[in-house]
Parts: C-alpha cells; structure tokens; sequence
C-alpha cells in the first residue's frame, strides 16, 4: 500500500475541477508543521507560540482552503 501522502496526492490529481492550489496547500501546511517538529526538539513553549501564530498568520487559511478536497477523500 502507498503512503498516505502519495495516496492523497494520487486522489487529488484525479478529482474533476481540482484547485490548482490545493497540493501547494498540503505542501505549505508539511512544511509549517515540519518546522514545529523542529522546533519541539529544543522548547515546547516556543513550539507552541509559533504554531499559534503561524496559524494565524499562515497555514490556517491552507487548511480551510483544502478541507473540502480532504472530505472527498473520506
């Protein structure tokens, strides 16, 4: 079985009428997690500061302009 990543992947270049923006969300939203991970190996309360305010300032707009195609996978 293929990983998550690649399944989704797979099933949002199939969708009929995909945002050609959805993938960069999903990329932009591993990438802004990715750094918390990072982050989280040296202060859990920076960790937490930046993620708030990367959700603010970023990443949150991603996942709501990708949650529909992400229903769609269920």
């Amino acid at each position: 079985m293929l990983p998550l990543v690649h399944r989704v992947h797979a099933a949002l270049l199939d969708r009929k009428g995909l945002s050609p923006g959805a993938l960069a969300d999903l990329m932009d939203l591993a990438c802004d997690l990715r750094t918390a991970l990072a982050l989280a190996d040296t202060d859990e309360a920076d960790t937490l500061a930046w993620l708030r305010f990367s959700h603010d300032a970023h990443w949150g707009d991603h996942v709501q302009d990708v949650t529909p195609y992400l229903r769609w996978l269920s």
